[in-house]
């Protein structure tokens, strides 16, 4: 569940910092951890209560709530693409997605690989 969770964050993350090709899909990585941080929250953390030394949901609302933030206003211009005044050429978008897609699809392999034997039942 960890590798799930974790490489959408990890590439949203890089992607909201080098993305800006498109208002709009730059916002998707975004989305997209928030989307992921809201399913961790309700699946691991909600259970647990709501303080974080006791791994409960106090530390993943804020960063939903920040990943939410930027995907419905945009990386805006003090990112640190505004800031350094990097623009990039619409055919990177593609470029990215199809990164992505081939990531997403390693997941799944490696999880199909390597994922935990059950154990057997004694008699």
């Amino acid at each position: 569940m960890a590798t799930v969770c974790g490489v959408p964050v990890s590439l949203g993350t890089v992607a909201a910092v080098e993305q800006e090709a498109s208002a709009a899909l730059a916002a998707a990585p975004a989305a997209a951890v928030a989307a992921d941080l809201v399913v961790v929250t309700i699946v691991a953390h909600v259970p647990k209560g709501f303080w974080s030394a006791n791994g409960g949901w106090e530390f993943p609302v804020p960063l939903a709530a920040g990943a939410f933030a930027i995907a419905l206003i945009g990386n805006g211009q003090y990112s640190l693409d505004g800031l350094l005044g990097l623009t990039y050429p619409d055919s990177l978008v593609g470029l990215w997605w199809l990164v992505m897609a081939a990531g997403v699809v390693l997941v799944f392999i490696s999880r199909a690989l390597f994922a935990p034997k059950a154990a057997p039942k004694a008699a």
